[in-house]
């Protein structure tokens, strides 16, 4: 395809991978020659969004499931019972979002919100049912993380139940395995990195939005790669904390 071009201009708010181009160079010929230019956008974004981390919840791991959901789920409670406001809600699987969506359907705090679940090709009406109610929880994964104008008036909250790393078993992960020297570091991980990025992008679409984003993971400040992520992070204010300390964050 770029054969039929002389020239090509990319613009995106991900592009880069640790401050570099690198590997966004790298899927294209040796001999392409680019001139690159990156924005700094943290004065708009530091100023409208906070992260947050919570510290009271234990590290995910498929055994302890189902005390992970509850604990998204109690975050869920205590931001809609004060804003009462809409939440998006990101998932890495089906099984979790689930799980969530059924503990949200049979608690009383939820009784007068709509709550909707990502459905095999009606992705485009779902967002609309979702902006054009003041009270609703959207429970999307992968392509949730990306394109999606989420619009709210006042605060917006976007939660991340876990890192956006591909699984395994996927076809694109065992395809990647002949291109790459480690499949991890040089595919794996920025892909990874890329769609937490685009999750962030789902808060802050214009110069009046301002929200704050919660990250349930907690390899984002514990891993061996947390300073991947923690790049992505720089542009905005953080805070770590209980469940306690959440809820100041939008009171204030």
């Amino acid at each position: 395809v770029l054969d039929k071009f002389n020239a090509l201009t990319f613009i995106s708010g991900t592009l880069t991978f640790n401050h570099s181009f690198e590997n966004f160079k790298q899927w294209f010929n040796k001999d392409i020659v680019f001139n690159t230019y990156e924005l700094d956008t943290t004065a708009v974004s530091s100023n409208q969004t906070t992260v947050f981390i919570p510290n009271d919840i234990a590290s995910y791991n498929y055994k302890n499931i189902d005390d992970y959901v509850s604990s998204i789920v109690n975050y869920v409670i205590e931001y809609t019972t004060v804003v009462e406001s809409k939440c998006l809600i990101l998932f890495t699987s089906y099984k979790m979002m689930h799980m969530v969506q059924e503990l949200l359907n049979e608690l009383p705090e939820f009784e007068d919100y709509v709550i909707l679940t990502q459905q095999q090709n009606q992705n485009y009406k779902i967002v609309q049912q979702f902006n054009s109610f003041s009270k609703a929880i959207l429970l999307g994964t992968g392509t949730f993380f990306e394109g999606f104008d989420f619009q709210s008036n006042g605060i917006k909250c976007v939660m991340i139940t876990k890192l956006p790393f591909m699984n395994h078993n996927n076809t694109k992960y065992w395809l990647m395995e002949s291109e790459f020297t480690s499949t991890f570091k040089d595919f794996v991980l920025p892909d990874a990195v890329t769609r937490f990025r685009q999750g962030l992008g789902r808060l802050i679409r214009n110069e009046q939005d301002k929200g704050i984003i919660v990250s349930f993971d907690d390899r984002l400040i514990k891993s061996n790669y947390k300073q991947f992520f923690e790049q992505s992070l720089e542009s905005y204010r953080q805070k770590k904390g209980d469940i306690k300390q959440f809820c100041p964050l939008y009171t204030s």
